[in-house]
Parts: structure tokens; sequence; C-alpha cells
């Protein structure tokens, strides 16, 4: 498959079918939906996973430093509020370019020049000593690390079918949530200890740790390049390992058909077409909107905690970030168990309509792949928003402080979840395009976020505790059931009706 396809191709080309076992050879054997091996797979999707760690971790590792950086710098705590604002700007912006690039030229160099930016800014940012060089390289570091993001769940599609895609997508979200939970302990204990300056530190030394095994070990997975994996990728685009040790699996063009033949190699495309598309898709839109909307009640809780903890209880940046611990432990349970039961639920769906669950979910648009995808998003929506009001009074009337601990469990489960499923199905339905569908749902979602961060402290200083997270509990995840009902009700339709048209113009 040449690297610039027409929108039909693109849709339909044999390099992304969506299965295990695509088509027969004349053999008899199948042909699998990847060469690589499972357990090549996980690693893969782990190394990924890791290094799409940095952009949550960065936005939210000062969260328990506000106030020492303020008091250094001389600026309000609103003010440095604004420097998570800027970041996850940027977070929106950034990876519509490069993660969605990704898509031609490969995941491998977009990851290498992610991680060249990020690093650089880091070592600004533990330099740096003034407010206005704190906001602009906080700009510089999420440019660098926002794409890695997107660029983890491309990679999960590259390689993992339906079928398995729950449970891959679930370890690439689990990190990417976790980063935001674990992030506020480390920045507690460094700014206590070792100044806030040790943070960026701390930042640029884990980003060298988690190159060097991305740089040796890290295969390109982009199916516009190596297809299923067996197409050997251009000599600059190897792992060490791979110029070390030629892959045996790899196939010479002649021997893959859907090998990439442009003679000038990769091209650089417009990202802002296939974006387009994605947004303007009524079906897409409603489904972004249920990821941003819960990432806007997300951003609203965290954002809010370190505050909180200080006035009501006279918690220290420290002991707040420990209090983050019981939101990591809601998004490890959610990213495992949400995963497997959405393999599971795929599975049962197909047995159910006689289908076999390798089939090309493009082959048979009236496969209900919203209803297995969301249909656990309603119970845990109501489960949520109930808790968040209920949490918020209590916060009112400064309840004992052990229940925040549990509360923030099950946060942390419907933080993981809600975006699990919904970044699951984005893909499944757009599986020509991961990077950009990826890229699209950090675009919703960030610039939602960034609104919701700069506006809660001031909001919450306002109304009150109690209201405020009536006010979250209403419009960050009540409104998003009937969001999910019309998806649920009109999915397989609105499917169906795209491939037609698609047919058509073809």
């Amino acid at each position: 498959m040449s690297a610039r396809t027409t929108p039909c191709s693109t849709e339909t080309a044999k390099g992304y079918q969506d299965v295990d076992t695509a088509s027969e050879s004349q053999q008899g054997t199948s042909t699998p939906f990847s060469s690589f091996k499972s357990v090549s797979k996980y690693l893969i999707t782990i190394m990924a996973s890791m290094a799409s760690l940095i952009s949550p971790m960065s936005s939210n590792i000062y969260l328990t430093a506000l106030t020492p950086i303020a008091e250094d710098l001389h600026v309000s705590d609103s003010m440095v509020n604004y420097t998570i604002t800027t970041y996850m700007i940027f977070q929106a912006i950034s990876p519509v370019l490069i993660a969605t690039c990704s898509d031609v030229v490969g995941r491998r160099p977009a990851f290498l020049l992610c991680f060249t930016l990020y690093i650089a800014a880091n070592i600004g940012l533990a330099l740096q000593t003034e407010y206005a060089s704190l906001l602009g390289l906080r700009c510089l570091q999420s440019a660098g690390s926002s794409p890695t993001i997107a660029l983890a769940s491309a990679v999960a599609a590259d390689i993992a079918a339906s079928k398995q895609r729950g449970s891959f997508l679930g370890v690439v979200l689990a990190l990417q949530i976790i980063g935001p939970t674990i992030a506020p302990v480390a920045g507690g204990l460094l700014s206590n200890h070792l100044g806030w300056h040790s943070i960026f530190w701390f930042l640029c030394a884990a980003a060298v740790i988690l190159l060097i095994p991305m740089f040796f070990f890290f295969p390109e997975t982009s199916r516009n390049v190596v297809n299923d994996g067996s197409t050997p990728p251009p000599w600059w685009n190897r792992s060490v390992k791979q110029m070390v040790c030629r892959n045996r699996h790899w196939k010479t063009p002649e021997q893959h058909p859907t090998t990439p033949t442009s003679p000038k190699g990769p091209r650089l495309t417009n990202p802002l077409p296939t974006l387009w598309v994605i947004l303007t898709d009524t079906q897409s839109l409603i489904i972004l909107l249920i990821i941003g909307q819960s990432y806007c009640g997300i951003y609203a809780l965290m954002t809010s905690i370190p505050s909180l903890m200080h006035s009501t209880y006279g918690y220290n940046s420290e002991q707040t970030g420990y209090l983050f611990l019981a939101w990591s432990a809601g998004t490890i349970l959610s990213a495992f168990s949400t995963g497997a039961y959405l393999d599971w639920q795929y599975r049962r769906e197909a047995r159910r309509l006689n289908v076999d669950p390798n089939t090309d979910l493009q082959e048979i648009p009236h496969f209900p792949i919203e209803k297995v995808r969301l249909n656990l998003c309603i119970p845990i929506l109501l489960v949520t928003g109930t808790t968040i009001i209920i949490y918020g009074w209590l916060l009112e009337y400064a309840y004992p402080v052990a229940f925040v601990y549990a509360f923030e469990l099950i946060f942390g489960f419907w933080a993981s979840s809600i975006c699990q499923m919904g970044t699951t199905l984005i893909m499944d339905i757009h599986p020509a395009s991961p990077a950009a569908a990826g890229a699209t749902v950090n675009l919703v979602r960030c610039l939602l976020g960034a609104a919701v961060t700069a506006a809660t402290l001031p909001l919450m200083h306002t109304i009150g505790k109690g209201w405020f997270h009536n006010l979250v509990g209403v419009f960050c995840v009540y409104a998003g059931v009937p969001m999910v009902l019309w998806v649920m009700r009109n999915g397989a339709r609105m499917r169906e009706s795209r491939a037609k048209t698609k047919t058509a113009s073809c």
C-alpha cells in the first residue's frame, strides 16, 4: 500500500483489516493481523505505554507543589494553575501534527522526536527562575510529551485486532491515567525535600531511562510503513536490535502484496482533513464528547484536591500526594478488568450473532460494536455521578478524611474505564487512521480539560465545595448518559450509511 492513498482505499486497505485471520491464502493458511508474536505485542505495547506516561506525569507532577512554586516566583496559585492550562492546550494541539503524521512516517521516529523535545524542555525548566520562563517552557514540554498519548494508542491499534483491542488499549490507558495519580506523590516528596526545581530533573532523568529501550528495541509498527510487521522499514527507521539482527519474518516487497511502493518514500500530508472528517462525523463527535466530558470531571476533581486537602484537613503537599495513590489503585483495577470485559463481550456478541470473531468489522457493518463497547458506561456514569455529589457535601462539612480515600478509588475506576471504552470504540470505527483518531480524542479532551482546570478553583471558591461538586456530577457525568444511549442506538446504522457512501464515491 502506498503512503499516499485515496479516502476510499485508505479505509478499505488490506493492510488495515481489523482481524486476526483476515483472509485465506492459496495454500489454505490464514494471514494473521500482525506478524508480531503475542509476547512481542505485549512488550511493544508496554514500551509505548511507558513512553506515553511522560505526558500526564508532566501535567500533574507539581499539583502538590503549587504553593511552593507560587511563593518562590511571587505569583498567585491561580497563575501557577495557568501553567497546567497552557500545558493542556499544547497537549491538544501538538498531537494533531506529530501523531497524525506518524500514520505515514511511522511511530518510531515520532517517539524519538518527542523525547528529544521533552528532554530539552525539562533541562530548561530545571534551570529557570522566572514565571514567564516556566510558562513558556511548559508549552515546549507539552509539545514534546503530548503526542506520545496518541502514539501509544495507535501502536496498540497497529498490532491488535478488534477482539483483543480492549485489553491492549487497557494497558495503554492504565499507564496514561496512572501518570497523573502517582505524579503528585513524586512531586510532593521532591518539592518538600529537594525543592520544586528537582521535579524537572526527575522528569528529565525518567525520560532518558525510557528513551534507552525505545531507541535500542522498539520496532516500527505503523501499517502504512511495515504492513503487518513483516515488511522491513527504511534503514533509518529501524531499532538498534533490528540493525544488528535482521528479523527473520521480514518479507521482500515482492513477497508482500501490500508493501508501500512509493519510490520517493513516505510523504507527509496535511493532517487537518483527516481530523476534520472525524470531528464532523456525528457518531464520532458524540463519542469524543463522552470522553471529553468525563475528562472535564477528572480534571475538576484532581486540580481541586490540593486546595481542598489543605483548607479542610491541613494536609501538606506530601500528605496530599499520598491521597492520589487511591486514585491510582482505581485506574489499575479498571484498566485490566475493563479491557478483559470488552474483549469477552466482543466474543460473546459474535457468538450470539453466529459471526466469526475474526471477521473484519468493516465487512459486517450491522455488528453492534457500539453496544459491545459502551454497555458498561451507563451504570458507571450513574454510580460515579452520585458518588461525586455525596463527596462534595461530605467535604463541605469536613467529615473524616477516610471517606476521601474510598471515593478516590471509585473516581480512578471511572476515569480509566470511560476513556478506555470510548477510545477503543473510536479506533474500531476508524481503523485506517488510529493515530489521527487518538489525536482527535486528545484534542477534544485536553481543550475541555484545560478550560475546566482554569475555572475550577475560582468557581469552587465562589459557590462552595458542595455545590461545585453537584455541578461536576450533573454536567460532567450524568449528562453523558443520553449521549451513550444515542450512540448505542444509532451507531450501527450510521456506520452502514458511511460504508455505502464511501462505496458509492469509490
